[in-house]
Parts: C-alpha cells; structure tokens; sequence
C-alpha cells in the first residue's frame, strides 16, 4: 500500500509555493477560492494543479500532457522543483524534479529511506519511480487521478 506523505512544489504552474501535508487525510475535497478575478468563483483558483503536483512527480507531465518547461510558472520562468514523498512497504521514497533549477538544472531525482537511488538518465530514473509506484500512466490517469465520468 502507498500512503502519501507531502507533496511540495515551487514555482510550478499557477503555484509560486504549495507545501500539503498528505497524511491521514482519508477523502479529501479540493475547494478553491478565486481571490483575483470577481467573474469566477472557484474556477482558476489552483484545484486541477494541485493534483498536477502528484503527477508530475510521478510521470514528469501532468494529465494535459504538459511536460519540460511547460510546467514553469509564467511569471518566474525558472527555478520550478515538485517534491514528492510517499511511504511502501515500509520504505521511505522521495521524488525530486526540477526544471531551469540553479542547482539542479532539469533533473529528476529519486531516494529510497535518504540513499539516493537516480539512475544514470532520467528514463532510468523514470523507470524505476514507476517500478516502485507499480502503476502505469494509463491506469493512473484513468482510474485513480480523472476516471471518474470520463468515457
């Protein structure tokens, strides 16, 4: 069983800075609350991207299949990094992503319990988040992130 523990993201999309805690939260409404713009309640207030923050970490690219620089928020245009932290089976993991980072350029990092375990490219690395995750793209997106009435 994965449990989720945090997810962080830092000039991701809409987002300059989210930290969520993501454990114990059982069954959880996202509400959104559009602060600058009177015309729309809800709508662009951060929902869909949030959700983005786990895919991306998982899969480097959201459901609408924005990937690479495409994830950078419009307004910084650099230094984008997503942290994602889940438990299975008793191990730690941390997934690390980074786009036009100082320090980490575009890299995808990958620790199991503090050991870094990123592989030589970031298709190894890719590899084997999905390998511990356990759950391929299409499955993940149409049964656990968006498959609800979708056809």
């Amino acid at each position: 069983m994965i449990n989720f523990k945090s997810v962080k993201a830092h000039n991701f999309l809409v987002f300059k800075d989210l930290n969520l805690s993501l454990e114990n939260q059982g069954l959880t409404l996202i509400e959104g609350i559009n602060d600058s713009n009177d015309s729309f309640i809800s709508n662009a207030s951060g929902k869909s991207t949030t959700m983005s923050t786990i895919t991306y970490a998982l899969y480097g690219k959201t459901v609408t299949n924005e990937t690479a620089d495409d994830v950078i928020n419009n307004k910084e245009n650099k230094d984008m990094s997503v942290i994602l932290e889940f438990e299975k089976d008793g191990t730690d993991y941390r997934i690390e992503r980074y786009r036009k980072d100082k320090k980490n350029k575009n890299k995808v990092r990958f620790f199991a319990d503090e050991d870094e375990i990123t592989g030589a490219r970031a298709s190894d690395t890719n590899a084997r988040i999905l390998e511990v995750f356990g759950i391929d793209w299409a499955t993940y997106v149409n049964c656990i992130a968006y498959g609800q009435g979708d056809d």
